[in-house]
């Protein structure tokens, strides 16, 4: 049965701060691909120049995309797996087993992963098609609210797709099924447990950002800190649908 907002924000936060060391080597594991991605950025001119091939510059540069894409999808049925381990059985997975496991389930799933970038896929091809100058400026802002509006619809419908995969091994497609009908008919409150944590954080964010702000301006030390909210915010986005589909999944979550 839902809880009610107050005692799931309650809930959210209890799960959070008891499962917070554990979620360390996970947070240290995305500060690796930070770094890695940070790095790539700057070195994305060297890059381009030292590799002759517009075909070969192409290909490389949506390798490391769906590389990047695949670890992320991987680390979030990990979260979840966690999650659901500690919520449900009061048990800690190991860390390289929980990974091992993650690795082998998003194999499985990679068509789930490719319907889940439908969504990037498509800015990707209007950003081509408008930077190729084929259509008018007012068509490519269609394209993109279009692109938008199918954007929401897949967080919010397919929230628990993640979920279902790491805690109940679905495949493909049956997952994004177990996703609309979890939603369904609780469309109003599903909607408000998603989009209240989220701006929870939000407006965390921009007090922590204003006080670090005027505090160490644009530094290093800013830049870093913001970087460390970042990632200990990282694991609210398993926590809250992983939680919320537990809860959906009980009787008369109505």
């Amino acid at each position: 049965m839902l809880s009610s907002i107050h005692n799931f924000l309650i809930k959210i936060f209890k799960v959070y701060l008891s499962t917070l060391k554990n979620f360390i080597p996970y947070i240290m594991t995305f500060f690796l691909l930070f770094v890695f991605v940070f790095f790539a950025q700057f070195s994305s001119i060297l890059f381009f120049t030292l590799i002759p091939g517009t075909f070969t510059k192409t290909f490389l540069y949506f390798f490391g995309l769906l590389l990047v894409s695949f670890f992320s999808f991987m680390m979030s049925i990990a979260f979840i797996r966690m999650v659901n381990s500690h919520y449900m059985t009061k048990t800690v997975l190991g860390f390289f087993s929980n990974l091992k496991d993650s690795f082998f389930l998003s194999i499985k799933n990679l068509v789930a992963l490719l319907l889940l970038g439908i969504p990037a896929i498509l800015v990707y091809i209007v950003y081509f098609v408008g930077s190729m100058g084929y259509l008018s400026v007012r068509a490519i802002i269609l394209l993109y609210l279009g692109v938008i509006f199918i954007g929401i619809l897949f967080v919010f419908w397919l929230s628990f797709v993640l979920v279902a995969i790491a805690i109940e091994n679905q495949k493909g497609l049956n997952a994004f099924k177990s996703s609309i009908v979890v939603v369904k008919g609780r469309v109003w409150s599903v909607f408000l447990r998603l989009f209240i944590p989220s701006l929870l954080f939000y407006i965390l964010f921009l007090v922590y950002n204003e006080i670090f702000f005027k505090l160490f301006a644009q530094n290093i030390i800013y830049t870093i800190l913001v970087l460390l909210f970042a990632l200990f915010v990282i694991p609210f986005g398993a926590i809250v649908p992983t939680i919320l589909y537990l809860e959906l999944k009980q009787p008369s979550s109505k």
